[in-house]
């Protein structure tokens, strides 16, 4: 990462696995300040300039693509701003995690990705949840902004916004970003864009989703050649078994998952190891896990089928 040092790195980006959910946002920036959240920052034209513009503000941008964080280091670097703090993770996974309930003055998003095609639109982030969950996150009279260029997904968010305690307000805008989407939009003859602004006015009580509290457990017998383990499948949560190995020598099984929970997948292992007259089951250490009810739910999926198993 030229030019990028790991000083950079461990100021600015703050880490979703090491800290604490949710963040203590006034111990990482080092100062009590209005929060300001800018979601998919691309390539962090508009948040730099805005950091610079109020340096009494704490800036926090939101992105899932490492390669546009490292862009935006390099910006920051070169600005000189002090007051922003990065996140690379789903945006959905930050503020379900991340901040606390009415903790945050404004929070917008420029020119996201509007999925058009229909069977994608699952895929699209201001559904109604989520929408509600930005509310009990923002502070009283607090206020979200989308800008897109694309009519029908500006119809689908206001249709969205409905009964999520928020008033709702539409205008057309000028180009006024100066974002990379905007230019090229601008340069392609659209000198107007979409904006819905919702302000809240109701507070939806949308609790956080805390680390999960996952501890080892024993059992007094395990039988290697029987794995008696079933997937679970429902709406919100996917637990898949995958490959299971053990080894002979050293008593120790290792069992891999993958949990899928809204906007997150993670891939994790499980030991299964013989100490003394006893089964130890654990999560393997692994520092970039996000201790989720699924997570903590695969185990006792395990737990309850070991137990089945005739001795």
């Amino acid at each position: 990462m030229s030019n990028i040092s790991k000083t950079d790195i461990d100021k600015f980006l703050v880490s979703h696995f090491y800290e604490q959910h949710p963040v203590d946002w006034d111990q990482a920036f080092k100062r009590k300040a209005p929060l300001f959240v800018e979601i998919g920052f691309g390539n962090g034209e508009y948040l730099v300039a805005q950091a610079q513009k109020y340096p009494n503000r704490n800036f926090i941008g939101i992105e899932i693509e490492f390669h546009l964080i490292k862009k935006i280091l390099k910006r920051i670097k070169k600005t000189k701003v002090e007051n922003i703090r990065l996140l690379c993770v789903d945006a959905y996974v930050a503020f379900d995690r991340l901040f606390k309930n009415k903790s945050i003055t404004y929070t917008h998003s420029l020119f996201p990705f509007p999925w058009p095609k229909k069977r994608h639109h699952k895929k699209r982030l201001f559904h109604k949840n989520f929408l509600k969950i930005v509310n009990s996150r923002l502070k009283k009279d607090g206020k979200f902004q989308v800008v897109t260029d694309f009519e029908p997904y500006f119809e689908w968010i206001l249709e969205q916004a409905k009964n999520t305690g928020f008033k709702i307000e539409k205008d057309k805008v000028r180009p006024q970003f100066n974002t990379r989407f905007e230019r090229l939009w601008s340069n392609e003859g659209q000198n107007s864009f979409f904006s819905i602004l919702l302000t809240k006015t109701k507070h939806a009580d949308i609790p956080i989703n805390k680390q999960a509290k996952i501890k080892p457990f024993s059992v007094p017998a395990f039988n290697p050649d029987q794995i008696p383990y079933k997937n679970k499948k429902s709406k919100n949560l996917s637990i898949v078994f995958k490959q299971f190995s053990f080894d002979k020598s050293t008593l120790t099984g290792i069992q891999s998952i993958v949990v899928a929970e809204p906007h997150l997948t993670q891939l994790f292992n499980v030991v299964i190891k013989k100490k003394g007259n006893q089964w130890q089951v654990s999560i393997e250490n692994n520092p970039q896990l996000i201790k989720t009810v699924g997570i903590k739910e695969s185990l006792e999926i395990i737990k309850k089928g070991i137990a089945k198993v005739k001795k």
